[in-house]
């Protein structure tokens, strides 16, 4: 029935001849009955006309588009159907926006010249209910045209064979030219859709959409918000990136909600789409006041396959940390937003957290523990080079303070990224302090990564140390002075290796012109240095020094796993790093300490790396058959291999007194 009672009633002459001029309306409530796909301007598919302001609407089924900002309504309520977004200025506002059953969505992917398209919701209220869903995967950025080996579309576009990157980088393929896609747009306020990945036998993946809510009130999650990454096509070609999600409200609740933007996998041959970015800017005081949610946030990265590389983490920004929980699972990101956290305990698992703001603190009054193989969690790292690693370009390091006993299990793995060092006093660019013991077992790794410019690295204090198995331990290979793959590069560090050189630290690089050594074998507190490269292809890169484990034990270190700090191949091989341990006793028996250099794969002249420096220090010794490696790094063409590092076990006087007899 089409409306009948939009015009008032009339008393007075005046009043009569002005509603002739200017009709009056009052609101209704108006259902969608048109099954077929058609615009929400039809007039024909709603039993009370096409909304108007003030009105309350329904939405039970069949497929419309909207393709204008509708006027202000009281309430949308859809309980089936699929209403998609089309352009990007189109809004669906309304006092109250619920979602029972059914989703929105957006037309396909779009390329640079085309025009663009974005879930825009502005409410007081908005509810999401289990059944319901926001999908933009796939419906940003175009991936890169099939069979054409082009790059995909959008500002993070991904080369050809390479990933597309918006929150994180894009994941790079081997050839010259084919690089990921940088990290794009904003984190606090992520507006964009994800980019495309290149092409190769294939289209490359489509990047996620953008989603933007804006809710003076309530946002209720129960549903799913998705912006990932998809629809790439052919066996080959780089994965789309996570697409964007903004949320701007008064306060985020709900229960089992999930909001991601995940990179999508590469193809056989191609590079990872990097993570989206999602930001949820809620008002601090009222959120403080309301019942904590129990939502999952990701923003993963697309894998690869081969030797190509998989993208980077994207980012989740939080205004502080109110919605984090002292049990972390679901949550997939970097997190931005606040600068430190302090839970009276931390456990991780099934979740993936990088804490990236400049020089976060974070402080554990008890135990820490990680486990299982989704549990990884790191500080520092907001930055990218070539090479292949992240580090943290901060003007503050980045710090880990635990009050208890810090424990890795079942595949875990801890990140820490150093910030630059000034040189001055212990020389650390990071900080990890626990008070009792570590604990590292079934292939479990504490990775340490040192700045690749400036040579800072973490520093890791405790009580006691076990490294459990010979599957886990501490790791630093490839982490240390870097490459960035300019052409004809000598490499990074005191002893950076000339074009196609080796780089050395305890021992010289192969070749003539390889790396010299530098640093103390006693006490080496430096990373390894990079060797030379060739050209811009990263089949033609040096390769990158060993970083450096600093541990400083005040009791006993059981190590019957691994402390490794190789560097890695390349056209000149980058150095091994540095080892250096200190403890009160060593125990245990078949651990393995290793610093060696990387191998040389240049096919002419290629010349293995230099090997580290190992030094151990201890006042009491219960080891047995700890094996220790400093080789230098093999050559593929005539440049030569790196020259033996070096290896000092030390003695700690014992404390006690002295009595002088003169």
């Amino acid at each position: 029935m089409k409306k009948t009672h939009r015009i008032k009633s009339i008393v007075t002459l005046t009043a009569i001849i002005y509603a002739m001029a200017v009709p009056c309306t009052i609101a209704v409530t108006t259902t969608w009955t048109g099954s077929a796909d058609d615009d929400w301007s039809n007039m024909a598919n709603w039993d009370n006309g096409v909304p108007q302001t003030g009105d309350d609407v329904i939405v039970n089924s069949g497929t419309l588009t909207l393709s204008s900002a509708t006027p202000a309504l009281t309430s949308y309520t859809q309980g089936g159907g699929v209403l998609t977004f089309t352009n990007w200025t189109t809004k669906l506002e309304a006092t109250t926006v619920t979602l029972n059953v059914g989703s929105m969505t957006l037309p396909v992917a779009f390329t640079n010249s085309v025009m663009s398209n974005r879930v825009w919701i502005a409410c007081t209220d908005l509810t999401l209910e289990s059944s319901a869903s926001i999908n933009a995967d796939g419906k940003g950025y175009s991936g890169g045209i099939a069979l054409a080996k082009a790059p995909g579309f959008g500002p993070g576009a991904g080369a050809a064979y390479s990933g597309g990157g918006h929150g994180g980088k894009g994941g790079d393929y081997a050839s010259p030219g084919t690089s990921g896609g940088s990290p794009q747009g904003s984190a606090n306020e992520p507006l964009s859709p994800g980019s495309g990945g290149g092409s190769w036998n294939g289209t490359g993946g489509d990047g996620g959409g953008a989603v933007r809510i804006d809710a003076a009130g309530t946002v209720t999650l129960r549903g799913t918000i998705s912006a990932d990454g998809a629809n790439r096509t052919g066996s080959s070609g780089g994965g789309g990136s996570g697409g964007g999600i903004y949320i701007a409200c008064n306060i985020l609740a709900g229960t089992n909600g999930i909001v991601r933007a995940n990179g999508e996998n590469a193809g056989s041959n191609g590079g990872g789409g990097g993570g989206g970015r999602i930001a949820v800017a809620y008002d601090t005081n009222a959120q403080s006041s309301a019942p904590k949610p129990n939502i999952q946030f990701s923003v993963s990265p697309g894998t690869a396959k081969i030797s190509v590389k998989d993208g980077g983490l994207g980012t989740i920004y939080f205004p502080d940390a109110r919605l984090l929980t002292e049990t972390i699972t679901g949550i997939n990101g970097q997190l931005r937003g606040f600068s430190s956290w302090s839970p009276n305990n931390l456990v991780i698992s099934n979740a993936w957290l990088r804490f990236s703001s400049d020089g976060f603190q974070l402080t554990v009054a008890n135990d820490l523990r990680i486990y299982n193989d989704s549990g990884r969690l790191g500080l520092g790292g907001d930055a990218f080079y070539r090479s292949g690693f992240y580090y943290s370009d901060m003007t503050s390091s980045p710090s880990l303070s635990v009050g208890g006993d810090l424990t890795l299990t079942n595949g875990a793995s801890l990140y820490i990224y150093s910030g630059m060092t000034n040189g001055v006093g212990i020389n650390n660019g990071a900080s990890v302090s626990i008070a009792k013991d570590v604990r590292i077992e079934d292939a479990s790794w504490i990775y340490s990564s040192s700045h690749p410019t400036n040579g800072g690295s973490p520093l890791f204090t405790m009580r006691n140390l076990t490294i459990a198995t010979t599957n886990s331990g501490f790791s630093a290979d490839g982490r240390g002075y870097g490459y960035f793959g300019e052409a004809f590069q000598v490499g990074n560090g005191p002893g950076g290796g000339a074009v196609y050189k080796g780089g050395g630290y305890g021992g010289i690089g192969g070749g003539t012109g390889g790396g010299g050594t530098y640093g103390s074998s006693n006490a080496p507190v430096d990373s390894g240095s990079s060797g030379g490269g060739w050209s811009t292809s990263a089949s033609s890169f040096g390769g990158v020094g060993g970083g450096l484990v600093r541990i400083a034990v005040s009791g006993t270190v059981t190590m019957d796993g691994t402390i490794s700090a190789n560097g890695s191949a390349g056209t000149g091989g980058g150095s091994g790093g540095g080892i250096y341990m200190t403890c009160k006793a060593l125990a245990g028996g078949g651990g393995v300490l290793m610093a060696n250099g990387g191998g040389g794969t240049g096919a002419s002249n290629g010349s293995g790396g230099g090997g580290g420096r190992i030094s151990v220090s201890r006042t009491l010794d219960k080891s047995s058959g700890i094996s220790t490696y400093v080789d230098g790094g093999i050559n593929t063409g005539t440049g030569g291999p790196g020259s033996t590092g070096t290896v000092v076990w030390g003695w700690i006087p014992p404390t006690g007194t002295i009595i002088l007899i003169q």
